[in-house]
């Protein structure tokens, strides 16, 4: 998320919790990252290209990397990266859900 917010310089992207009230319809599993859009849901390595897509910019690459990439493979490897993620880049403080 923090990682998408630096290339997000338009603020197209908001953010919230699985326990917001705009997730409650959906049974999201915990630590999984989502996109809904247009009442689509994306989940783990999509979500992300969707994210990267709609950041725009440089973040462009990335999306265009992950859309040629079989999706067996991405979500493998981002199940491998949200394992270690708090290892390699520790937690986040302060972090705060927003208001759109």
């Amino acid at each position: 998320m923090h990682f998408v917010r630096r290339f997000d310089t338009h603020d197209r992207l908001t953010f919230r919790t699985l326990a917001s009230e705009e997730a409650q319809p959906y049974d999201f599993e915990e630590g999984t990252v989502a996109v809904v859009r247009n009442g689509e849901v994306y989940l783990r390595s999509e979500a992300a290209r969707v994210m990267l897509q709609d950041a725009g910019g440089i973040a462009l690459l990335g999306a265009l990397f992950l859309k040629v990439t079989p999706w067996c493979i991405r979500d493998r490897v981002y199940r491998w990266v949200a394992k270690n993620r708090y290892r390699w880049f520790g937690k986040a403080s302060g972090v705060k859900e927003e208001d759109t």
